[in-house]
């Protein structure tokens, strides 16, 4: 390498965005703006995100993995009075649909759980998304949890190979909600946008290459 050379090696992903229906496109929006800042301020990785559907009907044996079949309500006892005996739960569309909720509500609230469908071989594409529906009682009022989102945003890019990012990014989010900026669900006061503004400003603070910044300047005022 001569004097004066800089070689700059940037991963490029590209991600299928898929923000279905309901309060959908608003998380999808706030995990897009917290990725986007997580790759801006740490600058050795880029996310393109591409608006397109998939649809996948591939199904793998993995004769090694012990496996047992349950009815869905005597899985729903198992869940709550023995989950320790339970590592991963293959189940119909709606039945998973239904788990899964149960599951994130004994891990403390539907508006934090993440899911990541994931292909071992990564031959096929994988998906990540917020455990939670499309709620749509709460779409476009501007209070719909993006935890979830920013949690799930984070398993996507520790799958990419981010390890530190991801981390960081937990931390983030997790500094942001000590502080008291959550919403209603998790009994704070702040809205989606407020959420995501205060994970922008807390990735900038936390991760930047210059250092931390008073917490001070990192806290989000609202004023009505």
């Amino acid at each position: 390498m001569s004097p004066g050379t800089v070689h700059n090696v940037r991963r490029i992903h590209r991600i299928a965005s898929i923000p279905v229906d309901g309060i959908g496109p608003e998380v999808i929006s706030a995990g897009i703006q917290v990725l986007n800042k997580l790759a801006a301020v740490l600058g050795d990785f880029e996310l393109h995100f591409d608006h397109f559907d998939w649809s996948t009907a591939v199904s793998r044996d993995f004769p090694d993995v012990e496996m047992d079949k349950m009815l869905v309500d005597a899985m729903t006892v198992r869940m709550t009075s023995h989950p320790e005996t339970i590592d991963t739960i293959v189940a119909t569309n709606l039945h998973a649909d239904i788990l899964s909720d149960l599951a994130a509500a004994l891990a403390g609230s539907i508006g934090i759980a993440l899911t990541s469908n994931l292909d071992p071989s990564r031959v096929l594409p994988s998906m990540f998304e917020p455990i939670h529906g499309s709620a749509w009682d709460i779409a476009g009022k501007g209070f719909a949890n993006p935890v979830a989102t920013f949690r799930t945003a984070a398993e996507m890019v520790r799958w990419l190979g981010h390890e530190k990012a991801a981390d960081g990014l937990m931390e983030c989010v997790e500094n942001v909600c000590e502080r008291g900026v959550m919403t209603k669900d998790l009994g704070g006061s702040a809205g989606t946008e407020e959420v995501t503004e205060a994970v922008c400003i807390e990735v900038e603070g936390v991760l930047s290459p210059w250092g931390r910044v008073p917490s001070i300047d990192r806290r989000v005022s609202t004023v009505i």
